[in-house]
């Protein structure tokens, strides 16, 4: 089986090109395209099954992007005849409208089978949570119906659509109008090359060597959960004075000053709480491991990869409640579920994870990192799509 798939770049889905890897061991070959990447880690991430071409190196924009990934795919498929073409968060859809017109026409005998995948769980936000917590700046509401349109457009247009989570495999059908059985859930994954249990290391926070880390790690606005978390956070300090908050990602603009307003409101200061901003995947490791509680209070996910990236650590986790995060954990076993935008929730499960005594907490970890062996690694990622790509392509 010959399959073709697409990435918007190499370092942003390099645990998703790893289990790309994985997978192509086990088929004839995959051919990915990427919308940007160095050129050496191409040449490190290439073997004889699994090829990488670079569309766009210098292009910006999402047509631009998507035009550059259409010229890509059709000079691939003059060399090669792909069993499968697997479209990932709309970037093919000039592609899949080629595919469907050569169909109707009749022109391409046989016909690759056309697979898009949806990350972002769009629809939960339109259905759900827009009503209840309007985020209203218009580039956001734009980006949000844009990605809309196009999931919509590509799920017309292919055989199948994957998802992260069973949970979802009903709204999402239901949601576009299609068959669930056109619908299939896949898990995301980590790379365990980099996310392992290892040895906390205080100095990396930046606080009191004694302190006690609540981390975050996402992009910072209201759907992250982020006033609900400072919040609980505020009320957690009287009974833990040595509880720190770490907060590690991009900020919104339009956020700045509420989230600005919120802490002087509250009295968190540098020395209580930091927002560091962006860093790099590479150093995230010492930061889960190293945290008392790692915290993810976000209105709605697929399936969240920092949280998968805690599970490879060996991390104590709280997070939302939700299709995508409960598929990690369906018993509840090593993660505390909250409900959404519930300060007080999110508080109560901090507060239960920082008393819960020290063996049920090595116990709850080793849960954690056992489930993501089992089924969140690169290779068990692989596993699972490999098995799809084969339902979905007749032999």
């Amino acid at each position: 089986m010959r399959v073709l798939t697409y990435y918007a770049n190499l370092k942003s889905y390099r645990d998703r090109v790893m289990m790309l890897r994985r997978a192509s061991e086990s088929l004839e070959h995959i051919h990915l395209i990427v919308g940007s990447g160095e050129a050496s880690e191409v040449d490190a991430l290439q073997t004889e099954r699994f090829t990488i071409d670079v569309a766009a190196p210098r292009m910006r924009g999402r047509a631009l992007l998507q035009l550059a990934a259409f010229n890509a795919v059709s000079e691939a498929q003059s060399r090669f005849d792909f069993d499968l073409i697997h479209d990932t968060q709309g970037f093919l859809i000039p592609v899949l409208l080629a595919q469907r017109a050569l169909r109707l026409r009749r022109l391409r005998a046989p016909s690759p089978v056309l697979l898009t995948s949806s990350f972002l769980a769009a629809n939960e936000w339109y259905d759900d949570v827009r009503k209840q917590h309007p985020y209203r700046p218009l580039w956001y509401q734009r980006l949000r119906l844009q990605t809309l349109l196009e999931e919509r457009i590509a799920v017309r247009l292919s055989d199948a659509a994957t998802v992260f989570g069973e949970g979802y495999i009903e709204p999402f059908a239901a949601f576009h109008h299609i068959e669930p059985a056109r619908v299939f859930s896949v898990p995301n994954c980590a790379d365990n090359e980099r996310f392992f249990p290892e040895p906390p290391r205080p100095a990396v926070h930046g606080f009191e060597a004694d302190a006690r880390l609540l981390l975050f790690v996402g992009n910072v606005f209201r759907y992250k959960g982020i006033f609900e978390l400072l919040t609980a956070f505020a009320a957690l300090r009287p009974d833990h004075p040595k509880l720190r908050l770490l907060v590690v990602g991009p900020m919104h603009d339009e956020e700045r000053a509420p989230i600005a307003e919120v802490r002087r409101r509250l009295n968190l200061s540098d020395d209580l709480v930091r927002f560091v901003g962006r860093v790099e995947r590479d150093d995230l490791r010492a930061l889960y491991n190293t945290a008392s509680v790692f915290v993810l209070p976000s209105y709605f996910e697929g399936s969240p990869r920092v949280v998968i990236e805690a599970m490879a650590c060996g991390s104590s986790i709280v997070t939302t409640d939700g299709h995508g995060t409960r598929t990690l954990d369906p018993k509840g076993s090593f993660i505390r579920f909250v409900p959404r935008a519930d300060a007080d929730s999110l508080r109560d499960a901090v507060d239960a994870q920082l008393r819960e005594p020290a063996d049920m907490t090595r116990a709850r970890m080793q849960a954690a990192r056992e489930r993501y062996l089992s089924g969140h690694t690169p290779d068990a990622a692989a596993a699972a799509l490999v098995s799809l790509y084969r339902r979905l392509v007749p032999t």
